[in-house]
């Protein structure tokens, strides 16, 4: 198991079967927080728990992360890195036209997320009630997603240049971006995330699509 998908949301559920052993001290730790959140949130998770999963003691995991909110804030980044590796190899099949690129992109996005919905809470909400520094962390990765989006805008057009299509500026990005994370952070609050995953991926096609090309979906119009 390596080092990134060592703290996914889906090898959450796979590190309960792993030999911890296997694992390096470090990675252990950062599981250790994910499942721990995933069990009781970011405010009921406990460094006591943490370093039993993980096999160290508290010292060990103090001079690794100084506190809770740096192994959590290390946990997103990575987490959000893999993510991206998902984002990308599902929408670069070649054999899939332009709007299903996009769909296979959201699929692996909102699906992945929907694993451990606690962790996906912490990481969408409960991170806005942290530190100036998580807020930081969390508008970089907004950030970054909203560049990956529009390079991933930029590849479908390259494929695809006989669809009418446009660039994604980055003040654009952001708008589809910042929309369809409110209508996640809405799906999470009402504890409904799990069943809304169809909805959102449908959504975020679709708005997608509708941006770039200036075609809306049968059955709907710009009124």
């Amino acid at each position: 198991m390596s080092t990134e998908s060592a703290v996914s949301p889906a090898a959450v559920g796979e590190a309960a079967s792993s030999t911890v052993s296997e694992l390096h001290q470090r990675d252990r730790m950062l599981i250790g927080m994910a499942q721990t959140i995933a069990k009781h949130g970011y405010r009921g998770a406990t460094i006591t728990e943490v370093v039993r999963f993980a096999r160290v003691s508290k010292r060990t995991f103090y001079e690794e992360f100084g506190d809770k909110e740096s192994c959590f804030l290390e946990l997103y980044e990575k987490t959000a890195k893999e993510l991206e590796g998902l984002i990308l190899a599902a929408s670069a099949k070649a054999e899939l036209d332009w709007r299903e690129q996009i769909r296979a992109g959201a699929h692996a996005y909102f699906s992945a997320l929907a694993i451990e919905p606690m962790l996906t809470k912490a990481f969408f909400i409960e991170i806005g009630t942290l530190s100036e520094r998580a807020t930081q962390a969390r508008r970089s990765m907004l950030d970054h997603f909203c560049v990956l989006l529009s390079s991933i805008v930029d590849e479908a057009r390259k494929r695809n240049p006989d669809v009418p299509s446009r660039p994604l500026p980055p003040m654009l990005a952001a708008a589809v971006v910042g929309g369809m994370t409110d209508v996640m952070i809405g799906a999470l609050e009402r504890d409904q995330y799990v069943e809304s995953v169809d909805d959102l991926v449908e959504t975020a096609t679709d708005l997608l699509a509708s941006v770039i090309t200036g075609q809306f979906p049968p059955g709907t119009s710009p009124a």
